[in-house]
């Protein structure tokens, strides 16, 4: 029995899910709490791992129930225990944050990687005759691709992510793009 909830039996199912989803406002730290919660199946050692106060922690997890529309933790004496409610979301909330470390952990090693291959597009070879092999020297095993085209192609290619870095002159103003970022890195 369902002491908060949602659940209305003259309801068809489909709208007592999309209810649900509608009312999960929650974070992402929410959840690891949760998670944390349902690891230890104790408030306080949760919360001295977590680093926050116990009665914050209480709140965080019914605030969580609130949202859902359902208990998730029975106390049993001064214990508590996962109910059905509480294995359903640990599992998808674990899930959900193993894929998301993943997705932060692939695009750091993306980002961090030098060695990656880069797009870049000039109005003519003039702008970069040497970039290309100085890149290569300074991040063996990586390479620039070099293309050329008009001022409006590169403003186009930059702002639908095809590609990396453009070479122009004069820089493209807030005018042409405002998705642009435009830096002079070289007057003669």
């Amino acid at each position: 029995i369902m002491t908060r909830g949602i659940w209305n039996n003259n309801q068809p199912v489909m709208d007592r899910v999309q209810g649900w989803i509608r009312r999960i406002s929650m974070g992402l730290r929410d959840l690891k709490y949760f998670c944390k919660v349902a690891e230890t199946q104790h408030i306080s050692k949760a919360a001295k791992e977590l680093g926050v106060a116990q009665p914050y922690l209480t709140r965080v997890i019914h605030q969580l129930e609130d949202e859902l529309g359902c208990e998730l933790l029975d106390h049993v004496g001064r214990s508590i225990q996962l109910n059905d409610f509480g294995r359903i979301l640990q599992q998808h909330a674990l899930a959900a944050l193993r894929e998301l470390d993943a997705a932060v952990s692939e695009l750091g090693a993306r980002m961090d990687d030098p060695g990656r291959d880069i797009e870049l597009i000039t109005g003519s070879s003039a702008y970069c005759s040497d970039i290309p092999l100085r890149y290569s020297e300074a991040f063996p095993g990586s390479n620039i691709d070099r293309r050329y085209m008009g001022r409006k192609d590169m403003i186009r290619a930059l702002e639908n992510e095809e590609a990396d870095f453009c070479i122009c002159s004069p820089p493209v103003s807030e005018e042409e793009s405002s998705q642009i970022i435009s830096r002079v890195v070289h007057v003669e």
